[in-house]
């Protein structure tokens, strides 16, 4: 089933993308930060995840929700943990990082 959530819709400065970040094209809109709540396999959390670092205004936050060590949100962050100074939320299943 399709999830949209349309409580932020009114908010100026958010904007919710549902689309697929494999395709999408970042390069269009200009943001500082970006949570990431969408498809949990390897290719598509390291695809986003390259597109919002490139794309992203420094400094900035991006945010990962769904982390566990054992999944591959959790294997992708910590493939590239050596490169980016990425921080676990204790007790919760978020990670994040701040661009700088």
């Amino acid at each position: 089933p399709k999830r949209k959530n349309n409580i932020l819709q009114n908010i100026d400065n958010v904007i919710q993308l549902f689309g697929d970040s494999t395709s999408y094209d970042f390069s269009t809109i200009e943001f500082s930060m970006a949570f990431i709540d969408g498809g949990h396999d390897y290719k598509t959390v390291k695809s986003g995840s390259l597109n919002l670092l490139r794309h992203i205004r420094k400094p900035g936050w991006i945010f990962w929700h769904d982390y566990d060590v054992t999944n591959d949100v959790g294997h992708y962050l910590l493939n590239i943990s050596d490169e980016y100074d990425i921080k676990w939320i204790k007790n919760t299943r978020l990670c994040y990082l701040k661009v700088i």
